[in-house]
């Protein structure tokens, strides 16, 4: 059997967007993967928002909390994958992986401006779904583990 593949989501606040990533591909990787989120800023605890929005949609939201990216820098990751583009310009020194994905979603706060925030957590919850069940896809492909060595 394969191990887990190690997987750390990272944006700005880890208050939102890196949660719900979390969150989600713990649920539908089940077991195929370790995974965990930071943030370059991170909030205190995981907000409720976050909370309910995964609720709403039946996602576990246990042992969720917020991290810094700090907190895993000497650790190394099969997949890093950043969110937003504030990562990118103030967070050079992001901990290592075998591949790095940018996954530039918009921060909910910033969507707020034009409806409300459990919507845009929605529309966040709902892209970052389709953007795990590819990336989940792609790593079932057996030509993709032929190449990777495995």
């Amino acid at each position: 059997m394969t191990p887990a593949r190690r997987v750390l989501f990272v944006c700005e606040g880890n208050r939102a967007r890196s949660q719900l990533a979390e969150a989600m591909l713990r649920h539908h990787g089940a077991g195929r993967f370790e995974v965990y989120s930071a943030g370059i800023r991170p909030g205190d605890e995981v907000p409720d928002f976050t909370i309910q929005a995964l609720d709403e949609a039946f996602y576990p939201s246990g042992g969720l909390r917020s991290k810094h990216f700090g907190e895993f820098v000497e650790q190394e990751f099969d997949f890093l994958i950043v969110l937003c583009d504030k990562v990118r310009a103030e967070a050079p020194g992001l901990p290592r992986a075998r591949v790095r994905l940018d996954w530039p979603i918009e921060d909910p706060g910033d969507m707020q401006k034009s409806m409300p925030l459990a919507e845009a957590l929605r529309q966040n919850r709902a892209e970052l779904r389709s953007r795990i069940v590819r990336f989940m896809e792609e790593q079932s492909c057996i030509f993709c583990q032929i190449l990777a060595g495995e």
